[in-house]
């Protein structure tokens, strides 16, 4: 049945533009909450449009997906954010004729309804404040995520729908509202897997895709468990064979995380950190599990591998100063009132949880080298997950099938990248049969690399033909 209630509005911009940004317009989509159920709820998801002073009649729009996650938004409220994010695509798209789209998903964002549990996020900071244990941390938080789920089942909210299924169903129809003939689609960390599901239903809407970062809906989680645990560590350990004036042995550094976690633990730090919203500071209590969270966190970032050294010489004479902007960029994502937390948690209901053996997953979580890691594991394993409270018990339609397609399609991806593996790319790269992978010298999310920029860029205008000499990393990929 065809979506008759679908409606795309213009509407005030939700930034204040200090940055002198020109010709843009704000965008309000409305479409049905549940696919092809025209009596569903109507939800909407934002969309700003750059359209090009230098219009091609060939080149075709770029939609920026969102912020991945799933849940993950764009900041479309931040006058920064949207600049940065216009900076960052203008070369593949305004300055060579194509109009820039930029959206959040539904659920996230400015998504109306925006499905965070203010329950979790509002708990934050007293949790932080006290010496909790990981245990107790980790069953308090999922109580509040309970609770929110509660609270949006009694506003009538249906979770089965905020899915990857949707959101492709979104894409299309604000292809047809615009009037687009073909997408350039772009897709971050899980926004490529958005990418990927559209090219599978809408093949012929698809003109090309980048993928920065990508996941792939089809990774057997089973088999992943291990190496995407244990990646994030390795990549820290290793830091001090590639530093230069590294202070410590590979062995050395790595026997010091462990042993400093425990002596955190036993006696933990006050570290002054900023509350939301810029109200002030509070006292955190950063004991073991923290600092390796903390530490985890900053591998979205190759920065953390060059600091890694001296925030573990910096913890073991007891300054806190090189640990301060990994736990503040912890907590500020902890505490985010932009998350979707339950659009999350009803992606992974639909498109992983049918696919995952408890049984298998905890046998190969227990050859997870590291204690810690073993344990945040099994964590996620033993508690039960929400998937029963949210009544989400069926699949995603494409959910686990690999995709395969003949979309011309440009990988971009860090070395150094232990949060959606290289490993991964390469192992599919066949089923992409029009593709290119290139590499940068980068943790997550590549786009700001000049060099990924310039040749994301090129393959617009040119496709592969004069790729074949461009390497922005030190890694070649035939």
């Amino acid at each position: 049945m065809a979506d008759t209630n679908a409606k795309l509005e213009v509407v005030p911009c939700w930034f204040n533009n200090p940055y002198g940004l020109s010709h843009y317009r704000c965008l309000r989509m409305h479409v049905n909450e549940t696919p092809h159920q025209p009596d569903s709820p109507l939800i909407s998801f934002p969309v700003i449009h750059f359209p090009s002073q230098e219009k091609s009649i060939s080149a075709q729009p770029v939609l920026h997906l969102g912020g991945g996650g799933p849940g993950a938004a764009l900041h479309l409220d931040d006058d920064y954010s949207v600049f940065s994010l216009f900076e960052e695509m203008r070369a593949l798209s305004v300055d060579q004729g194509r109009d820039l789209f930029l959206m959040d998903a539904r659920g996230s964002g400015l998504s109306q309804p925006r499905l965070t549990c203010f329950e979790f996020t509002d708990n934050v900071v007293d949790r932080w404040s006290t010496n909790l244990a990981l245990e107790d941390a980790y069953r308090d938080g999922r109580q509040d995520i309970s609770r929110c789920i509660a609270r949006y089942r009694d506003q009538g909210i249906s979770f089965s729908a905020y899915s990857g299924n949707s959101v492709v169903h979104d894409i299309e129809r604000l292809r047809v509202a615009l009037g687009v003939e073909r997408w350039v689609l772009y897709g971050v960390s899980y926004a490529s897997i958005y990418a990927q599901m559209y090219a599978t239903v809408h093949a012929d809407k698809v003109d090309t895709m980048i993928l920065d970062s990508a996941t792939f809906i089809d990774i057997d989680h089973h088999e992943a468990i291990v190496r995407e645990t244990v990646e994030p560590y390795q990549r820290l350990f290793d830091s001090c064979t590639a530093a230069v004036e590294c202070p410590f042995s590979r062995t050395g550094i790595e026997q010091k995380f462990w042993a400093l976690a425990a002596k955190l633990d036993a006696q933990p730090l006050a570290i002054a950190l900023p509350r939301p919203k810029n109200a002030g500071e509070f006292i955190a209590i950063l004991n073991g599990w923290r600092f390796i969270d903390s530490v985890l966190w900053g591998t979205y970032s190759e920065e953390i591998f060059d600091d890694f050294p001296t925030i573990i010489s910096d913890l073991e004479a007891g300054s806190t100063d090189s640990i301060r902007p990994y736990a503040e960029a912890l907590l500020e994502f902890l505490t985010s009132d932009s998350f979707g937390d339950i659009s999350s948690e009803s992606h992974y209901c639909v498109e992983k949880k049918p696919y995952i053996d408890t049984a298998t997953l905890v046998a190969n979580i227990s050859l997870i080298p590291y204690a810690y890691a073993r344990k945040i594991a099994l964590l996620g394993v033993t508690f039960d997950d929400h998937c029963q409270e949210l009544s989400i018990s069926g699949t995603s339609e494409n959910a686990a099938l690999p995709v395969k397609t003949n979309v011309p399609t440009l990988f971009v991806h860090g070395e150094l990248d232990s949060v959606t593996l290289l490993q991964h790319v390469l192992d599919r790269r066949a089923n992409f049969r029009n593709s290119r992978v290139l590499t940068s010298l980068q943790a997550h999310s590549v786009l700001d690399d000049a060099c990924i920029r310039a040749a994301a860029a090129s393959f617009l205008r040119n496709g592969f033909a004069q790729q074949s000499d461009i390497n922005c990393g030190s890694i070649t990929v035939n």
